[in-house]
Protein backbone atom coordinates (compact mmCIF):
# COMPACT_ATOMS: atom_id res chain seq x y z
CA UNK A 1 0.00 0.00 0.00
CA UNK A 2 1.34 3.63 -0.76
CA UNK A 3 1.58 6.11 1.45
CA UNK A 4 -0.30 9.32 -0.03
CA UNK A 5 1.92 12.40 -0.36
CA UNK A 6 1.07 15.51 1.60
CA UNK A 7 1.58 18.72 -0.51
CA UNK A 8 1.98 21.35 1.25
CA UNK A 9 1.52 25.03 0.07
CA UNK A 10 3.71 27.62 0.35
CA UNK A 11 2.43 30.69 2.12
CA UNK A 12 5.29 33.75 1.77
CA UNK A 13 5.73 36.54 -0.49
CA UNK A 14 7.25 35.62 -4.37
CA UNK A 15 10.05 38.02 -4.90
CA UNK A 16 8.14 40.11 -7.49
CA UNK A 17 5.35 41.08 -4.41
CA UNK A 18 8.53 41.75 -2.26
CA UNK A 19 9.73 44.32 -4.86
CA UNK A 20 6.54 45.82 -5.54
CA UNK A 21 5.65 46.64 -2.10
CA UNK A 22 9.10 48.15 -1.37
CA UNK A 23 8.37 50.24 -4.94
CA UNK A 24 5.46 51.98 -3.47
CA UNK A 25 7.17 52.37 0.07
CA UNK A 26 9.79 54.35 -1.88
CA UNK A 27 7.29 56.31 -3.71
CA UNK A 28 4.94 57.20 -0.30
CA UNK A 29 8.22 57.98 1.49
CA UNK A 30 9.33 60.29 -1.60
CA UNK A 31 5.65 61.67 -1.47
CA UNK A 32 5.96 62.45 2.55
CA UNK A 33 9.11 64.17 2.53
CA UNK A 34 8.36 66.31 -0.56
CA UNK A 35 5.28 67.48 0.83
CA UNK A 36 6.59 68.48 4.24
CA UNK A 37 9.49 70.27 2.29
CA UNK A 38 7.01 72.28 0.74
CA UNK A 39 5.37 72.77 4.14
CA UNK A 40 8.62 73.77 5.43
CA UNK A 41 9.19 76.42 2.91
CA UNK A 42 5.47 77.65 2.94
CA UNK A 43 5.67 78.62 6.81
CA UNK A 44 9.63 79.82 5.94
CA UNK A 45 8.13 82.35 3.41
CA UNK A 46 5.49 83.52 5.12
CA UNK A 47 7.96 84.06 8.79
CA UNK A 48 10.15 85.89 6.24
CA UNK A 49 7.15 88.42 4.70
CA UNK A 50 5.96 88.73 7.93
CA UNK A 51 9.54 90.50 8.82
CA UNK A 52 9.85 92.35 5.89
CA UNK A 53 6.44 93.99 6.47
CA UNK A 54 7.47 95.14 9.67
CA UNK A 55 10.52 96.61 8.33
CA UNK A 56 8.46 99.09 5.99
CA UNK A 57 6.25 99.53 8.59
CA UNK A 58 9.51 100.82 10.80
CA UNK A 59 10.61 102.80 7.61
CA UNK A 60 6.72 104.31 7.28
CA UNK A 61 6.70 105.56 10.54
CA UNK A 62 10.29 106.84 10.58
CA UNK A 63 9.45 108.87 7.32
CA UNK A 64 5.90 110.03 9.36
CA UNK A 65 8.19 111.49 11.63
CA UNK A 66 10.80 113.36 9.96
CA UNK A 67 10.05 113.78 5.97
CA UNK A 68 9.28 111.57 3.03
CA UNK A 69 12.45 111.66 1.88
CA UNK A 70 14.48 111.19 5.14
CA UNK A 71 16.71 107.58 5.63
CA UNK A 72 17.54 105.96 8.79
CA UNK A 73 21.30 105.59 9.57
CA UNK A 74 24.11 105.46 12.06
CA UNK A 75 23.99 109.25 12.70
CA UNK A 76 20.25 110.29 12.41
CA UNK A 77 21.82 114.10 13.36
CA UNK A 78 20.64 115.73 10.33
CA UNK A 79 18.36 112.76 8.97
CA UNK A 80 19.95 111.53 5.63
CA UNK A 81 17.87 112.34 2.67
CA UNK A 82 17.21 109.04 0.34
CA UNK A 83 19.07 106.12 0.31
CA UNK A 84 22.19 106.09 2.53
CA UNK A 85 23.14 103.09 3.96
CA UNK A 86 22.55 98.85 4.44
CA UNK A 87 19.97 97.01 6.99
CA UNK A 88 22.57 97.45 10.04
CA UNK A 89 23.10 101.12 9.44
CA UNK A 90 19.00 101.39 9.13
CA UNK A 91 18.42 99.15 12.55
CA UNK A 92 20.88 101.24 14.29
CA UNK A 93 19.23 104.60 13.08
CA UNK A 94 16.17 103.43 14.31
CA UNK A 95 17.50 101.80 17.84
CA UNK A 96 18.79 105.19 18.91
CA UNK A 97 16.03 106.96 18.67
CA UNK A 98 15.12 105.64 21.86
CA UNK A 99 12.66 103.26 23.47
CA UNK A 100 9.88 105.76 23.39
CA UNK A 101 9.98 106.31 19.61
CA UNK A 102 7.24 104.11 18.09
CA UNK A 103 9.45 103.07 14.81
CA UNK A 104 11.74 101.75 17.72
CA UNK A 105 9.01 100.16 19.59
CA UNK A 106 8.27 98.84 16.04
CA UNK A 107 11.59 97.33 15.08
CA UNK A 108 11.73 95.36 18.59
CA UNK A 109 8.85 93.85 18.36
CA UNK A 110 10.60 91.50 15.60
CA UNK A 111 11.05 87.99 16.61
CA UNK A 112 13.75 87.80 18.35
CA UNK A 113 14.54 84.51 16.06
CA UNK A 114 15.53 87.13 13.15
CA UNK A 115 18.32 88.79 15.15
CA UNK A 116 21.96 88.16 14.87
CA UNK A 117 25.19 89.77 15.55
CA UNK A 118 27.10 89.79 12.63
CA UNK A 119 30.69 90.56 12.02
CA UNK A 120 29.61 94.48 11.57
CA UNK A 121 30.48 97.67 14.30
CA UNK A 122 30.87 101.25 15.03
CA UNK A 123 34.09 102.71 15.24
CA UNK A 124 35.72 104.99 17.14
CA UNK A 125 37.73 107.99 15.92
CA UNK A 126 41.05 106.22 15.51
CA UNK A 127 39.23 103.10 13.26
CA UNK A 128 38.98 100.60 16.10
CA UNK A 129 35.89 98.39 16.49
CA UNK A 130 33.55 99.29 19.35
CA UNK A 131 29.84 98.10 19.26
CA UNK A 132 28.75 95.41 17.67
CA UNK A 133 25.61 96.35 15.24
CA UNK A 134 22.36 94.00 15.16
CA UNK A 135 21.06 92.70 11.66
CA UNK A 136 18.34 90.72 10.75
CA UNK A 137 18.05 87.50 9.27
CA UNK A 138 15.19 85.60 7.26
CA UNK A 139 14.12 81.95 7.72
CA UNK A 140 16.79 80.74 5.88
CA UNK A 141 19.49 82.62 7.79
CA UNK A 142 20.62 84.95 5.69
CA UNK A 143 20.87 88.87 6.17
CA UNK A 144 18.08 90.74 4.69
CA UNK A 145 19.11 93.55 2.56
CA UNK A 146 17.89 97.19 2.68
CA UNK A 147 18.20 98.07 -0.83
CA UNK A 148 18.24 101.46 -3.03
CA UNK A 149 15.47 102.87 -4.93
CA UNK A 150 17.68 100.99 -7.77
CA UNK A 151 17.98 97.96 -6.23
CA UNK A 152 21.33 98.20 -4.83
CA UNK A 153 23.17 97.89 -2.01
CA UNK A 154 27.13 99.09 -1.76
CA UNK A 155 27.66 96.41 1.62
CA UNK A 156 26.79 93.57 -0.29
CA UNK A 157 27.17 91.64 -4.31
CA UNK A 158 23.98 93.75 -4.96
CA UNK A 159 26.73 96.76 -5.60
CA UNK A 160 27.33 94.93 -8.90
CA UNK A 161 25.48 96.24 -11.44
CA UNK A 162 24.83 93.38 -13.22
CA UNK A 163 23.20 91.75 -10.09
CA UNK A 164 20.92 94.48 -9.01
CA UNK A 165 17.27 94.19 -8.11
CA UNK A 166 14.20 95.40 -9.22
CA UNK A 167 14.18 99.24 -9.66
CA UNK A 168 11.23 101.20 -6.90
CA UNK A 169 10.27 104.89 -6.34
CA UNK A 170 12.04 104.25 -3.23
CA UNK A 171 14.26 101.65 -0.65
CA UNK A 172 12.91 98.62 0.16
CA UNK A 173 13.31 95.88 1.85
CA UNK A 174 14.08 92.53 0.10
CA UNK A 175 15.55 88.48 0.85
CA UNK A 176 16.98 85.95 -2.20
CA UNK A 177 14.33 82.99 -0.93
CA UNK A 178 14.79 79.64 -0.38
CA UNK A 179 17.33 79.57 -3.06
CA UNK A 180 19.69 81.88 -1.16
CA UNK A 181 20.01 83.17 -4.96
CA UNK A 182 19.47 86.48 -5.83
CA UNK A 183 19.31 86.39 -9.76
CA UNK A 184 18.87 89.27 -11.78
CA UNK A 185 16.04 91.40 -13.53
CA UNK A 186 15.94 92.73 -17.06
CA UNK A 187 15.96 96.56 -16.51
CA UNK A 188 15.37 96.49 -12.76
CA UNK A 189 11.94 95.14 -13.62
CA UNK A 190 9.84 93.02 -11.30
CA UNK A 191 7.56 91.90 -14.18
CA UNK A 192 11.33 90.49 -15.83
CA UNK A 193 13.23 88.23 -13.63
CA UNK A 194 16.05 86.75 -15.81
CA UNK A 195 15.25 82.98 -16.57
CA UNK A 196 17.04 80.47 -14.22
CA UNK A 197 18.98 83.39 -12.56
CA UNK A 198 17.35 82.53 -8.75
CA UNK A 199 15.51 85.38 -8.85
CA UNK A 200 11.79 84.16 -9.41
CA UNK A 201 11.60 83.14 -5.83
CA UNK A 202 12.99 86.23 -4.09
CA UNK A 203 11.07 88.44 -1.57
CA UNK A 204 10.53 91.83 -1.43
CA UNK A 205 9.10 93.95 1.01
CA UNK A 206 6.92 96.29 -1.55
CA UNK A 207 4.88 93.20 -3.10
CA UNK A 208 3.15 92.92 0.17
CA UNK A 209 1.86 96.55 -0.33
CA UNK A 210 1.09 96.82 -4.48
Amino acid sequence: MKTPRIQHRHTGFSLIEILIVLVIIVILTGLIIAGGVMITTSIQRNQTQTVLAQLAGVLTEYKAQVGDDANPDSTNNPPHRGYSGDITEFIDGILILGEDNPAERMLRSIDIHNWEFRNRYTYDNSGQPVTPLPTLIDAWGNEIQYLSPEGQNNHSDLDNTAKRQPSRPEPYFASAGPDEVWGTFTDGDINRPVAGSGAEDNLYSFELSD
